[in-house]
């Protein structure tokens, strides 16, 4: 094994483990057990699925071993049990026993194995995977009011804007390579693939409090012509009259408005006259112009464009984790949040929600019609 890869591979493991457990420092089991919205599983069943997929990919499909709790399979496996049936979990001792053994038993095997090309890529998929699991226990727990002290204080730290008015980037014609082909590409970002974009103009920065505090204080909630019609119907229906988590970043009004879905995003465009960028506008602005645009870290930014697959798209690591959801339903999300991880901040990553999805640590920044 090439020496040097197994020490990357082991520290990015044992780094994004220690972030994940980190969420559940002083959690009680009513909160590591409890369904705290229906779109989302217990923060309990999240750890024991992170530790039952390296079980089954690593210790069973490349060491051939059996796994490590057999019993833990159904309920921890993605397709065992409905979401609502996650609720009845082993004690929190017990979960993190079987999270410990199985960290374990993969730095074992990876001190010792011989790492091919397909290999190292599953490892990385698997880095990922446990990282967008970390960001959505720290949405679950958001929801229940329990995201622990340190990153309630890595939410106030995050980089202001210092401006009040909208400032707009010059993105000029031209092709550009989008997608990812690395080992570190999930499936749906690839194959990278060239695409030809007009001439555009972006925001500088995601809408802020402050911007987003006009389209409330005007009745953006309730005026039926800002919103398309399934996003009109969603706000009937669910009295909506402000983000889900306004003014999570405390009151500074330059912090970016947090806890929007799709809808709300494309109202709020449509309300200053602007619209939302593209999939491929956003990634060629981050490609072109990345050090002028604050993308990282702050908030998931809704772009207009449906999930579907690239050119010459392949399942990785099984058919179902992209192609599930490329049914005209989902919307992508690019940038990342302030509760993703360093694994998956990259243009080409692609995030999917669907549009009345709100929960998330979502946002917008919008482009020039």
């Amino acid at each position: 094994m090439n020496r040097s890869l197994q020490s990357q591979l082991q520290c990015d493991m044992i780094r994004c483990r220690e972030r994940t457990l980190s969420l559940f420092q002083g959690l009680d089991y009513q909160t590591f057990s409890a369904q705290a919205h229906p779109e989302f599983s217990p923060v309990g069943w999240h750890l024991g699925h992170i530790a039952y997929i390296w079980d089954y990919w690593i210790l069973g499909k490349w060491a051939g071993l059996a796994l490590t709790t057999p019993n833990y399979e159904q309920l921890f496996a993605v397709d065992g049990l409905a979401k609502a049936d996650r609720v009845k979990l082993p004690q929190l001792d017990d979960v993190f026993a079987y999270f410990n053994l199985i960290g374990d038993r993969l730095l074992a095997y990876l001190e010792s194995s011989s790492l091919f090309a397909e290999e190292e890529k599953i490892w990385r998929w698997l880095i990922q995977h446990e990282s967008q699991h970390a960001e959505t226990i720290a949405i679950i727990l958001q929801i229940q009011d329990q995201l622990p002290q340190a990153f309630q204080t890595q939410i106030a730290a995050l980089t202001r804007s210092p401006q009040d008015e909208l400032s707009l980037i010059t993105i000029p014609a031209g092709y550009f390579m989008q997608g990812n082909d690395d080992l570190n590409a999930m499936d749906n970002e690839s194959s990278a693939h060239r695409v030809y974009v007009d001439t555009f103009r972006i925001a500088s920065h995601p809408v802020s409090q402050v911007q987003y505090q006009n389209f409330i204080n005007l009745g953006g909630y309730r005026q039926e012509k800002w919103w398309t019609k399934a996003g009109w119907q969603w706000v009937q229906s669910q009295q909506v009259t402000k983000p889900l988590y306004w003014q999570i970043f405390g009151d500074d009004p330059h912090s970016p408005v947090c806890g929007i879905n799709w809808y709300e995003a494309e109202a709020y465009s449509r309300f200053i006259g602007m619209r939302l960028p593209t999939e491929s506008e956003w990634e060629k602005a981050a490609t072109y112009a990345g050090d002028r645009l604050a993308l990282k870290g702050k908030v998931w930014e809704w772009t207009s464009t449906l999930f579907h697959p690239y050119p010459n798209f392949l399942p990785f690591p099984y058919t179902g984790y992209s192609s599930l959801y490329f049914d005209d339903q989902h919307y992508v999300l690019k940038g990342g949040s302030w509760a993703s991880s360093e694994y998956t901040w990259r243009s080409p990553f692609r995030n999917w929600y669907q549009p009345h999805v709100r929960q998330i640590f979502a946002g917008l920044r919008c482009v020039e019609i």
